[in-house]
């Protein structure tokens, strides 16, 4: 069985290395802050809880605001006769389009969210070239949502 590509689009490689260093920065931010209390503890025996409770959570908010665009941003996206290939920075899913629960573009949004059972991702309507010709494919094929203003 033959399948055709309808639409397949890659952003440019320079912004996935980038990526992959602001990762490494965010797992390291994380590793050395424990490696810090840990450090402390052992040396001093004395540890101020609200400094620490402070940079704990410092170290939450900055992940929850970085780790989702960093991981779960779309660098290529396909689409054929079968599904959608999406590959983010750590992994690659093959979806079909039954699988997909909804496609969001939100107006004033960067990304377009693509939602399925068990994740979602994010595609960058700035980045990705032909956006719209992959609006227009998917919206025809997946449950579509738009935000009005």
């Amino acid at each position: 069985m033959e399948t055709h590509k309808l639409f397949y689009s890659q952003r440019k490689r320079r912004k996935h290395y980038m990526r992959f260093f602001f990762l490494f920065f965010v797992v390291m931010l994380n590793v050395s802050t424990i490696g810090s209390l840990v450090g402390r503890l052992l040396h001093h025996g004395q540890v101020s809880l609200t400094a620490e409770l402070f940079q704990f959570a410092f170290n939450l908010a900055l992940d929850l605001y970085i780790l989702p665009s960093l991981l779960l941003e779309a660098d290529s996206i396909e689409v054929d006769d079968q599904g959608i290939n999406i590959k983010v920075l750590l992994w690659q899913s093959q979806l079909k389009f039954a699988d997909v629960q909804s496609f969001q573009v939100i107006k004033y949004f960067t990304w377009a969210i693509l939602k399925t059972r068990r994740c979602f991702y994010l595609i960058n309507r700035r980045d990705l070239p032909n956006f719209d010709e992959l609006l227009v494919i998917l919206s025809s094929r997946v449950p579509f949502n738009t935000e009005k203003e």
